[in-house]
């Protein structure tokens, strides 16, 4: 529920972000303090050339920078600043919603 254009909408209407362009092929660092969120599909890289594609409207961090890869031309990345993002989950109420969404995502990519 959480990651849906709908949602995004919302935090992307209220949280400052920055938008970054992503061809197909492009890499991206994504470092620690920030969350990114994708229009499209993009692959997440955990070992170099390894990783997991991820659909779009999810948000995507890590306790540890990363990359992801554009899957599709012309992606834009929404990336937010960590703080910033829980601090507005957390006073409008939504940070459970989000925490609950992300486990039962988490579960799914360990069944596959």
């Amino acid at each position: 529920m959480t990651n849906t254009s709908m949602f995004f909408n919302e935090i992307s209407g209220k949280v400052a972000h920055e938008i970054i362009m992503l061809n197909k092929g492009e890499n991206l660092l994504v470092k620690e303090d920030y969350f990114v969120m994708a229009n499209k599909k993009v692959k997440r890289l955990f070992h170099q050339e390894s990783g997991v594609t991820v659909p779009e409207y999810r948000f995507m961090q890590d306790f540890k920078s990363f990359f992801i890869v554009g899957k599709e031309k012309n992606t834009q990345i929404y990336r937010f600043n960590k703080e910033m993002l829980f601090t507005y989950l957390e006073k409008n109420q939504l940070l459970n919603l989000y925490l609950s969404d992300e486990v039962t995502y988490f579960n799914q990519l360990l069944s596959q």
